[in-house]
């Protein structure tokens, strides 16, 4: 039966066992992902962001039609 779910949501049978598990132990709480709200990985420190966007509008000119 997992497979057919799994077909079905485009997930992996395992996958979808470890969410039933999750749904038994926790309910809806449990299937929502425990990264939620957390910052990306990949996501630069605000400091530096900053930065970069200065650099960049010191550096990079573009006409005013360019700019949108």
């Amino acid at each position: 039966m997992p497979w057919r779910a799994a077909e079905r949501l485009g997930l992996t049978a395992p996958q979808i066992r470890r969410q039933v598990t999750r749904y038994r132990e926790s309910g809806a709480a449990g299937l929502v992902s425990s990264k939620h709200g957390m910052p990306g990985n990949r996501r630069l420190d605000d400091d530096l962001a900053q930065r970069a966007l200065g650099i960049i509008r010191e550096r990079v000119r573009c006409s005013p039609a360019a700019a949108g």
